[in-house]
């Protein structure tokens, strides 16, 4: 599933190639990946132009000029990228967007067809993101709300990383990497940590994070930037994927166990 920095990273190539561009047409070829009516999507979007193009955790927001805006979540297998006017869409790709004075066209392409695309008012972003139930973007948390959130509740670490309602756009890969990062074990509990502990935590959100983007995204098996091509972070990851092999850091093997129904690596001697 596309996690925050693949989501970041598909924001910023939309922002470089599509601001200002008007949508001229909308093809659907799935009717379940727009939320609501087809004909309703296309007559609210076409002739608008793109305004502005923003992310909260997992979720992608289009700002179209003068109304609305659209959200896109990519769920477990969605895939938004460019191609030219001509190609020939394969049987999984299900919308395309096609722009004035523009060779380019923006697919969406989704195996399991559980991404969604839907309307909102442009003005009801934040009213939108707190009926989906997320909380503080994962980039965007302060350290305050960071540790009100761990110390008020006994749940595992892994758990509360997770959880969008508390902490928007992680997922399972880069909560295992920061907490190795930072040093704890995934089934340690969120009040038990000190308020050092927390900085360290706070930290290392930031820093995998940041260094995801800087490599474009984590390709393990879907992800795919706006030019179809992977990203690079998967030859960085620590422990995700890394069960049985040594620890870049101790050489002990990593660990992979299961932490509230979920597969998580860590490392026994590093994390503590």
């Amino acid at each position: 599933m596309p996690e925050l920095p693949e989501v970041e990273t598909i924001a910023r190539g939309l922002t470089n190639h599509l601001l200002d561009k008007r949508i001229a047409a909308v093809d659907i070829r799935c009717s379940k990946i727009v939320n609501g009516d087809e004909e309703t999507f296309r007559r609210l979007i076409c002739g608008r132009k793109i305004e502005k193009i923003y992310r909260h955790g997992k979720y992608l927001f289009l700002l179209l000029s003068p109304e609305p805006a659209v959200s896109i979540h990519l769920r477990m297998s969605g895939q938004l990228y460019l191609s030219g006017y001509e190609s020939i869409p394969d049987k999984h790709t299900h919308l395309d967007f096609y722009f004035q004075n523009y060779n380019k066209k923006l697919s969406y392409r989704d195996i399991r067809k559980f991404g969604r695309l839907e309307i909102i008012p442009k003005g009801d972003i934040s009213g939108y993101i707190r009926r989906k139930k997320l909380g503080p973007d994962a980039l965007e948390i302060n350290r305050g709300s960071l540790s009100t959130a761990l110390k008020s509740s006994k749940r595992s670490l892994k758990a509360l990383l997770l959880d969008q309602s508390l902490l928007a756009g992680l997922g399972n890969i880069y909560v295992d990497e920061i907490l190795f990062l930072a040093g704890f074990l995934p089934f340690s509990t969120g009040n038990k940590l000190t308020g050092r502990q927390i900085e360290k935590l706070f930290n290392a959100i930031s820093e995998v994070l940041q260094q995801a983007i800087k490599n474009r995204g984590t390709t393990l098996s879907d992800f795919i930037d706006v030019h179809g091509k992977r990203g690079s972070n998967q030859f960085s990851l620590m422990v995700y994927g890394q069960a049985g092999k040594p620890c870049a850091k101790c050489r002990q093997p990593i660990i992979k166990t299961k932490v509230n129904g979920r597969g998580t690596h860590y490392c026994a001697f590093c994390q503590r």
